[in-house]
């Protein structure tokens, strides 16, 4: 997170609690490649591996409408843990939940949550961590036709580096995710704009 953590800083509670401080395996439920941005400080402070969960993260909700979330932040990434427990049968997991949203004391700047939750059921344990960034690429307008987005949004969103979603405001289209090519952007909005109920 912000503050570098050292090997003695993160140490679990000792063998005095009755469990063993040996190197284990964390079960890890993603389906966004946060694995990623875990792997490293899992490895290097704590001696744990990862093991990827073979569950499908975004029944628990998703930033598109497909999706609803319908916990907490913090609940639903303890249920995606959870459920990465169940699925590898192991002890320990460890799962994250992003938002996006205005920031609550400006609206006109965007703010993102990462929280990300371990369960010890060793040790029965929750541990939560949260961080807070305006540093986002968080974007959103509403357009008929992909020659009225504003002229700061591709910028803004950093496209193409960085993948667009594109879904109706109204209708029965599915959203259309990973867009980094700008053919692709103009087809989705006319396909959304096509089936949205207003237009």
């Amino acid at each position: 997170m912000d503050v570098p953590v050292t090997p003695d800083q993160a140490r679990m509670p000792s063998d005095r609690d009755g469990v063993s401080e040996a190197p284990r395996v964390v079960a890890l439920a993603t389906k966004h490649g946060k694995q990623d941005q875990f792997d490293g400080p899992f490895r290097s402070h704590l001696n744990w591996s990862l093991r990827l969960a073979e569950i499908d993260t975004d029944t628990f909700g998703t930033f598109t409408p497909e999706t609803e979330r319908t916990l907490s932040a913090a609940a639903t990434a303890e249920a995606k843990a959870r459920a990465g427990m169940r699925a590898t049968g192991l002890e320990v997991g460890l799962a994250s939940e992003g938002s996006f949203g205005p920031h609550p004391h400006s609206s006109m700047i965007a703010l993102a949550v990462e929280i990300a939750v371990c369960v010890d059921d060793r040790r029965g344990l929750v541990l939560a961590e949260q961080h807070h960034t305006t540093e986002t690429n968080f974007a959103h307008a509403h357009v008929r036709s992909a020659r009225e987005l504003p002229d700061w949004y591709l910028e803004g969103a950093k496209f193409p580096s960085r993948g667009l979603v594109v879904h109706p405001r109204h209708g029965p289209v599915p959203a259309r995710k990973g867009i980094h090519d700008l053919d692709r952007l103009v087809a989705a909005i006319d396909a959304a704009a096509t089936a949205s109920d207003d237009g």
